[in-house]
């Protein structure tokens, strides 16, 4: 009889601080089960909220280089420049190309753009690169080498998926400017790599 009244006292007991806990913790339970279950909801708004600005903003390039570059060219330009400030890369790439084929030379507005975009390094490191190879193309006849090795930076480029694209076009360079020497020296490294 007495195991019987211990178990009892026992499981009052238990009962008793299960109670207490969740009478003194009530309002933190309550705001870490609210908590766990609007967190993956609010996440997923965000992802949603995401996707529709990037499609409206492909839809938006879809327009401009469909209609409006045909109807006027400097509505267009001033557009796809807007455009440049996507949060999506595949914009932002898809406006510049379609700059630069509007765009007369010399591109000295296409550069400054180019130049605000490598600064933020909002994009990947891949679409960091492929911009700075586009800079490196439209300054190539009138940049100095100094430009030139900054804006293609060999060493900080070594894991590049560009690296041979870039080696060739220092080596194009330097063609140009007569430096056979210097065209040896990357036509050496291109072979390596």
């Amino acid at each position: 009889m007495s195991n019987e009244l211990d178990n009892q006292i026992n499981e009052s007991i238990y009962s008793d601080k299960i109670l207490n806990f969740f009478k003194k913790n009530k309002y933190y339970i309550i705001f870490f089960t609210v908590l766990i279950i609007l967190g993956p909801i609010f996440y997923q708004v965000k992802l949603t909220m995401d996707n529709n600005s990037s499609a409206k903003d492909l839809e938006k390039y879809a327009i401009i280089a469909n209609e409006v570059v045909k109807k006027n060219q400097n509505e267009a330009i001033n557009q796809l420049i807007q455009l440049t400030s996507s949060k999506n890369d595949t914009v932002v790439m898809l406006s510049l190309n379609q700059l630069i084929s509007l765009t007369n030379q010399p591109y000295t507005e296409v550069i400054k753009i180019l130049d605000n975009l490598i600064k933020k390094n909002k994009l990947s490191n891949k679409n960091t690169d492929l911009l700075k190879i586009k800079k490196s193309l439209l300054i190539f006849d009138n940049a100095s080498e100094q430009e030139m090795l900054e804006l293609l930076d060999i060493k900080s480029n070594k894991e590049s998926h560009f690296k041979k694209i870039i080696l060739q076009i220092l080596s194009d360079y330097y063609l140009s400017k007569n430096q056979k020497n210097k065209v040896e020296e990357i036509k050496v490294l291109i072979n390596e790599n």
